[in-house]
C-alpha cells in the first residue's frame, strides 16, 4: 500500500470496513456519524499512506485510530452540546429583560389608547361608564344617581364598551380596564 497498490488498500478496505462500521455504531449509535468516521478514516489512511510507519497489525492500527476518531467525535458533540446550552442560556437571560421591557411598553401604550378613549366618550356616556367601572356601582345606582333611567345606564354603558373595544380591541379592553381606572 506505502507502494501505492491499489489493490492493498482495496483488500485492507473490504476485510476492515464492516467490523470498523459496527465498532463505531456501537460507540455512537447513529448510522450515518460511524460511516462517515470509518470512511473518513479510510481516506485519510489511503491519503497519508506515504507516511504511515511499518504497520505489522493493521487490524490493531485501525481500531485504534478509529478509536481516537470516535473520541474526537464524542468530545465535539459533547463540547457543542455545553456550548448549544451555554448560548440558549445567555439568550434566555438577554431575551427576558427585552421582552419583558417590550411588553412594558405595549402595556403603557395600550394603557394611554384606553384612556385616551375613555376622555373622548360622551360626557353622559363617560360619567355612567366610570360610575360602573371605578365604583362598581349597579345600573339601578347608577340611574339614581345621574338622575336618568336603568334602560339609558345600559345604553350609554353599551355604547362606551362599543367605542373603547373599537379603539383598543375586546382582549385589550377587559384586560386594562381595571389598570386604567385606577390610573385614571
Amino acid at each position: 500500500m506505502k507502494k501505492g497498490d491499489q489493490r492493498a488498500f482495496e483488500c485492507l478496505y473490504e476485510r476492515y470496513w464492516l467490523p470498523l462500521l459496527d465498532h463505531a455504531y456501537q460507540r455512537l449509535q447513529s448510522t450515518d456519524a460511524a460511516k462517515d468516521l470509518v470512511q473518513g478514516l479510510f481516506v485519510n489512511l489511503y491519503v497519508r499512506r506515504e507516511e504511515i510507519p511499518d504497520i505489522h497489525s493493521p487490524r490493531h492500527y485501525l481500531f485504534r485510530a478509529l478509536k481516537y476518531q470516535v473520541l474526537n467525535q464524542l468530545r465535539g458533540t459533547l463540547l457543542r452540546s455545553e456550548k448549544l446550552q451555554q448560548l440558549q442560556a445567555e439568550g434566555l437571560r438577554e431575551r427576558q429583560p427585552r421582552e419583558q421591557a417590550s411588553a412594558h411598553v405595549i402595556e403603557k401604550e395600550l394603557e394611554g389608547r384606553l384612556r385616551d378613549a375613555i376622555h373622548l366618550l360622551p360626557e353622559k356616556c363617560r360619567e355612567a361608564f366610570l360610575l360602573s367601572r371605578m365604583e362598581n356601582l349597579s345600573y339601578k345606582s347608577i340611574a339614581l344617581r345621574m338622575g336618568i333611567s336603568v334602560n339609558t345606564v345600559e345604553k350609554q354603558i353599551g355604547k362606551a364598551l362599543r367605542i373603547l373595544r373599537a379603539q383598543v380591541g375586546n382582549y385589550y379592553l377587559d384586560c386594562l380596564i381595571p389598570f386604567i381606572i385606577y390610573f385614571l
